[in-house]
């Protein structure tokens, strides 16, 4: 059973009241790392039938201070470019809503995993 969230904007009196109404979305589940190269990592994961775009992160496993970057991807994979040769990396992956993941907005639960880039 999906659950739904309403999320009400209260106005002044002037204005009319807006709801919104935003489904549930999935857990993006057994994420497979299908390759990596010593600068990226090829990941894949069932799609999430409620998605429309997918919210990776990652960062260095050892590194915790390090900046973390993120990717919208349309599809249930992804290519992580420019990563550190021999690196472990924590990834996660969350399923967006439409229109919702530029603004990481009615963003679903994520699930992670650890990749570690090859060698040169």
């Amino acid at each position: 059973m999906q659950s739904l969230k309403i999320l009400i904007h209260f106005c002044f009196l002037s204005y009319p009241l807006i709801v919104h109404t935003l489904s549930y979305l999935g857990i993006p589940g057994n994420i497979t790392e299908v390759d990596s190269t010593p600068s990226s990592l090829i990941l894949s994961w069932p799609a999430v039938g409620s998605a429309a775009d997918y919210n990776i992160t990652w960062e260095p496993t050892d590194n915790p201070d390090a900046l973390g970057s993120s990717n919208i991807s349309s599809t249930n994979s992804t290519t992580i470019l420019d990563l550190e040769p021999a690196t472990t990396y924590d990834i996660t992956v969350a399923a967006c809503a439409p229109c919702a993941a530029e603004y990481l907005q009615n963003v679903g639960p994520s699930t992670s995993i650890t990749s570690k880039t090859g060698h040169d």
